[in-house]
């Protein structure tokens, strides 16, 4: 049975997207590194919302995580998998873009996609194999 190679790939992406917002966040003389979660650093609303990207980055991985890994280990339809998973990426993307540019409707219209995709990957792997003996 083949693995979502892709969402695996995928996975690795979603876990490095929180880097890149938090470096816009915090660049600048405002950031002090011996004080580095001081919000007072955030000075601007772009910042504010580039580190609410970031922590929403952050806090959508594991649901992602163990859906793909679970997936996976369960042999979920791969090319599902791997769809939902580029479905999730995009969704992601579209909400850190929503996010830096406060369309704050739109966010959790997408953040809802995503999350659905989460689900629907984690329910793959709950039911992969489903009424096969084993």
């Amino acid at each position: 049975m083949p693995e979502p190679i892709a969402a695996y790939w995928v996975l690795l992406i979603g876990a490095l997207m929180p880097y890149p917002l938090v470096a816009m966040a915090k660049a600048g003389p405002a950031y002090d590194n011996t004080d580095p979660r001081n919000p007072a650093a955030l000075t601007s609303a772009f910042r504010r919302n580039a580190f609410g990207a970031h922590a929403n980055c952050l806090e959508a991985l594991p649901l992602f995580a163990a859906a793909v890994l679970l997936a996976g280990f369960r042999h979920a339809p791969a090319q599902t998998v791997d769809t939902l998973a580029f479905v999730w990426l995009a969704c992601r993307l579209g909400y850190v873009a929503c996010y830096l540019r406060g369309l704050g409707t739109l966010r959790s219209l997408i953040w809802a996609a995503a999350t659905a995709a989460s689900v629907a990957i984690f329910v793959l792997g709950v039911t992969a194999g489903a009424g096969s003996a084993g």
